[in-house]
């Protein structure tokens, strides 16, 4: 990313910070007028929506679509299974921290309030049937989005496996280009990202009261915890298999890791993390060179676990609990979700929208974290670019193209 787009995107994350503070301000002090300007929160979130359907469509199947013969071999086969399973793993970890912390739980009185707790139930069989469509443009026109995905696997594999036999894709070329011109109406839609902020959040803070920025501050902390204690799981779990020291590790990935962090890219820390897992850890050229480039569109950890902790944080706000096999469910779809977690400006905004009508939730309350995306950014981008790492090392050792000496120089 150059210095100029950059720039870009950092001045509207200050934009939108500067919009949840003054909404909040607005809010507190008129709250009559603060409720009556919700409509206009709620048509930016509607432009948002308008296009989230075949963008996480185009997303995914140019993913997948464009998965070559190397990346489909035993250490790419082996790379995507280590990346799907540390994604299910990393979702089901933020609910349960969720759930032990209770961070939502004193939110306010707002929806079903935590005084009438609304259980949601569903049975295991239609769980699983739920995930496949019937009719793919049913799907569509409901906003199923588990649907689309599932679809978009399906139909990205038929288009890799086409690409490898005939050597391109027409198709493929005309997906990229449709995801192009959706990325470009979602950037013009997060210009006017401040202003539907400022109104949702307006709203909110006029029926809330200050109240709930203690509940944001604790979401945020308790957040940072899961990410930085599940990061640890993964640095035992390298130092036992790969024989090396923990804090070699860490100090050898304290670059990558600061980069991804001041950042909040992935994209734009992935030469220095190709760079220092080569010269560093002992990476393997051709492993490092396959699994940390495919890692950014396939195996999303901070977001996966992002998506199903925020979930259950707004189901905490709004006094709705949810049986076992339900929670299944978001820690699947959490995963699949954190897969058309593109680089768009307000990616975590985009996820959120695209998660709060699949469970069920207010969209309304996306806006509620929508201030502190960046936050939450600099948490998820780290786990994301670290768990590339620690999956490269893993097939490294199986394929045993580790080189111990520059790992435990």
């Amino acid at each position: 990313m150059d210095i100029l787009g950059r720039a870009k995107r950092n001045m509207s994350t200050v934009l939108i910070i500067i919009a949840m503070i003054a909404g909040v301000v607005f809010g507190l002090a008129f709250k009559d007028v603060g409720k009556d300007i919700k409509f206009i929160g709620g048509l930016f979130f509607q432009l948002i929506q308008m296009s989230i359907i075949p963008f996480v469509m185009g997303q995914i199947i140019e993913a997948v679509g464009s998965l070559t013969k190397g990346q489909l071999s035993r250490s790419g086969v082996t790379a995507i299974a280590l990346f799907f399973i540390s994604s299910v793993i990393a979702s089901a970890f933020g609910i349960v921290v969720c759930y032990l912390f209770q961070p939502g739980a004193n939110f306010g009185e707002i929806g079903g309030s935590s005084s009438s707790i609304v259980t949601v139930t569903t049975d295991v069989t239609e769980m699983i049937t739920g995930f496949v469509p019937s009719n793919i443009f049913s799907s569509m026109s409901e906003g199923s989005i588990i649907q689309v995905i599932v679809f978009s696997l399906f139909f990205g594999f038929a288009i890799s496996g086409y690409a490898l036999r005939h050597g391109s894709s027409q198709v493929l070329s005309l997906v990229h280009e449709a995801n192009d011109l959706l990325m470009s109406i979602i950037r013009t839609v997060m210009r006017a990202a401040p202003i539907g902020i400022f109104a949702y959040v307006a709203s909110t803070a006029s029926s809330l009261g200050v109240r709930a920025l203690d509940s944001l501050f604790r979401y945020i902390v308790v957040f940072g915890l899961a990410i930085f204690a599940f990061m640890a799981l993964w640095f035992v779990i390298i130092s036992i298999s790969c024989h090396v020291s923990i804090f070699k590790l860490l100090r050898k990935m304290f670059p990558m890791s600061i980069m991804a962090m001041a950042t909040t890219s992935s994209a734009v820390t992935l030469p220095v993390e190709m760079h220092d897992a080569k010269e560093k850890l002992g990476l393997d050229e051709e492993i490092a060179n396959l699994v940390l480039p495919l890692g950014m569109p396939l195996n999303s950890n901070g977001a996966s676990m992002y998506i199903s902790f925020t979930a259950i944080m707004i189901a905490q706000i709004y006094g709705i609990h949810f049986d076992f096999p339900y929670l299944t469910y978001i820690t699947i779809v959490s995963m699949l979700l954190s897969l058309a977690n593109a680089v768009v400006p307000g990616a975590g905004i985009v996820s959120l929208t695209m998660m709060a009508p699949q469970f069920g939730l207010p969209l309304e309350s996306v806006a509620i974290f929508a201030g502190i995306d960046w936050v939450m950014g600099v948490f998820r981008t780290v786990l994301n670019v670290n768990s590339d790492v620690f999956c490269a090392l893993l097939v490294a050792k199986q394929e045993r193209k580790l080189n111990r000496e520059k790992m435990n120089s």
